[in-house]
Protein backbone atom coordinates (compact mmCIF):
# COMPACT_ATOMS: atom_id res chain seq x y z
CA UNK A 1 0.00 0.00 0.00
CA UNK A 2 1.24 3.20 -0.93
CA UNK A 3 1.95 6.55 1.22
CA UNK A 4 -1.04 8.29 -0.39
CA UNK A 5 -3.33 5.32 -0.53
CA UNK A 6 -2.65 4.93 3.35
CA UNK A 7 -3.59 8.53 3.91
CA UNK A 8 -6.80 8.52 2.32
CA UNK A 9 -7.58 5.57 3.30
CA UNK A 10 -7.30 7.05 6.89
CA UNK A 11 -8.87 10.37 5.65
CA UNK A 12 -11.65 8.37 4.97
CA UNK A 13 -11.81 6.66 8.43
CA UNK A 14 -11.39 9.51 10.03
CA UNK A 15 -14.16 11.41 7.89
CA UNK A 16 -16.79 8.57 8.20
CA UNK A 17 -16.22 6.91 11.62
CA UNK A 18 -14.51 9.38 13.62
CA UNK A 19 -17.41 10.25 15.67
CA UNK A 20 -17.35 6.68 17.42
CA UNK A 21 -15.40 7.00 20.28
CA UNK A 22 -16.96 9.74 21.10
CA UNK A 23 -20.16 8.13 20.60
CA UNK A 24 -18.60 5.12 22.83
CA UNK A 25 -17.89 7.61 25.65
CA UNK A 26 -21.23 9.27 25.90
CA UNK A 27 -22.76 5.87 25.93
CA UNK A 28 -20.39 5.17 28.95
CA UNK A 29 -21.51 8.15 31.18
CA UNK A 30 -23.29 6.95 34.31
CA UNK A 31 -26.02 10.14 34.13
CA UNK A 32 -27.51 9.28 30.55
CA UNK A 33 -31.05 7.80 30.24
CA UNK A 34 -31.95 4.57 29.03
CA UNK A 35 -33.86 5.63 25.97
CA UNK A 36 -31.10 8.29 25.15
CA UNK A 37 -28.35 5.72 24.99
CA UNK A 38 -30.67 3.46 22.75
CA UNK A 39 -31.71 6.55 20.47
CA UNK A 40 -27.33 7.36 20.29
CA UNK A 41 -26.72 3.73 19.38
CA UNK A 42 -29.83 4.43 16.42
CA UNK A 43 -27.90 7.24 15.40
CA UNK A 44 -24.46 5.98 15.10
CA UNK A 45 -26.07 3.26 13.12
CA UNK A 46 -28.27 6.16 10.61
CA UNK A 47 -24.82 7.97 10.28
CA UNK A 48 -22.69 4.49 9.63
CA UNK A 49 -25.35 4.25 6.59
CA UNK A 50 -24.29 7.01 5.67
CA UNK A 51 -20.79 6.34 4.71
CA UNK A 52 -20.68 6.85 1.08
CA UNK A 53 -18.63 3.79 -0.99
CA UNK A 54 -18.46 -0.28 -0.57
CA UNK A 55 -16.34 0.19 2.48
CA UNK A 56 -19.11 2.24 4.03
CA UNK A 57 -22.14 -0.05 2.88
CA UNK A 58 -19.96 -3.15 4.30
CA UNK A 59 -19.27 -1.67 7.63
CA UNK A 60 -23.24 -0.08 7.91
CA UNK A 61 -24.34 -4.09 7.09
CA UNK A 62 -22.35 -5.47 9.66
CA UNK A 63 -23.47 -2.99 12.45
CA UNK A 64 -26.58 -3.82 11.10
CA UNK A 65 -26.43 -7.45 11.52
CA UNK A 66 -24.95 -7.13 14.77
CA UNK A 67 -27.58 -5.38 16.33
CA UNK A 68 -30.27 -7.58 14.83
CA UNK A 69 -28.84 -10.59 16.02
CA UNK A 70 -28.32 -9.41 19.13
CA UNK A 71 -31.33 -10.38 21.37
CA UNK A 72 -30.69 -8.47 24.37
CA UNK A 73 -30.34 -5.30 22.43
CA UNK A 74 -33.37 -6.53 20.77
CA UNK A 75 -35.06 -6.61 23.85
CA UNK A 76 -33.44 -3.16 25.36
CA UNK A 77 -35.04 -1.30 22.08
CA UNK A 78 -38.51 -2.76 22.43
CA UNK A 79 -37.86 -1.59 26.22
CA UNK A 80 -37.07 1.82 25.15
CA UNK A 81 -39.76 1.82 22.47
CA UNK A 82 -42.44 1.04 25.42
CA UNK A 83 -41.11 3.44 27.78
CA UNK A 84 -41.48 6.37 24.73
CA UNK A 85 -45.15 4.68 23.88
CA UNK A 86 -43.87 3.74 20.33
CA UNK A 87 -45.02 0.16 21.11
CA UNK A 88 -48.60 1.08 23.86
CA UNK A 89 -51.02 0.24 21.25
CA UNK A 90 -49.71 -3.33 20.50
CA UNK A 91 -48.82 -3.90 24.36
CA UNK A 92 -52.06 -2.90 25.44
CA UNK A 93 -53.76 -5.03 22.82
CA UNK A 94 -52.11 -8.20 24.18
CA UNK A 95 -52.73 -7.60 27.53
CA UNK A 96 -56.52 -6.85 26.53
CA UNK A 97 -56.81 -9.83 24.58
CA UNK A 98 -55.95 -12.10 27.26
CA UNK A 99 -58.16 -11.23 30.17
Amino acid sequence: MSKSSLEANLIYIKSNFGFIPSEIKNLENSGILFSESINKIKQIETTMYLAPNVIGEKISNKLKNVLMNNNGFKVLKNISDILDGENITSMLERVFRKT
